[in-house]
């Protein structure tokens, strides 16, 4: 379940960021007309990157159906684990759906390693990143702030002289 929802938001996100960048395409172009800028083969890169996103998937879905469909019929001939599947040498089930699965949890990163073979740039940052990262330097800044703030005062309080009397009429 973790896999497929993983692997849905994967596809939305480059689903939105195709609409995204095919709405905002006349903006590249215009800004190509400016001398010395360079954003439609930005913006070409980014929108193939994510149009790769649909066949890469379904490539390799159709290699997980392969490797998971010839198990079935070389069961006989197939490795398994011994004394980790049952009393059986010939059941191969478990290893099919532990191929499956892997291929599932594996396929977000399969598709972010062949969107960097484009070296694109997102149009717009998602991710939690992107949403927490101002939050995040507002909290380091004032933390910064208030540990230079206690660590100044602690200096200056040690080269204070001490409001009492004097300690040598002892």
């Amino acid at each position: 379940l973790f896999g497929m929802v993983r692997l849905f938001f994967v596809l939305l996100d480059a689903y939105i960021n195709i609409i995204i960048s095919l709405i905002t395409a006349p903006l590249y172009l215009m800004l190509e007309a400016v001398p010395g800028a360079n954003t439609f083969s930005a913006w070409l890169r980014q929108l193939l990157s994510k149009l790769v996103v649909f066949p890469t998937v379904a490539v390799v879905l159709l290699i997980t159906h392969y490797l998971t469909a010839t198990t079935d019929q070389i069961a006989g001939s197939m490795w398994s684990p011994p004394f980790l599947f049952g009393s059986s040498v010939n059941n191969v089930v478990p290893v099919v759906g532990f191929i499956s699965l892997g291929m599932l949890l594996s396929l977000p990163t399969i598709i972010a390693g062949v969107q960097k073979l484009f070296k694109a740039e997102p149009i717009i940052p998602s991710g939690a990143g992107a949403v927490f990262a101002p939050i995040g330097s507002v909290y380091q800044t004032v933390s910064g702030l208030a540990s230079q703030f206690f660590y100044g005062s602690q200096i200056f309080s040690m080269f204070k002289k001490p409001k009492g009397g004097s300690s040598g009429d002892h």
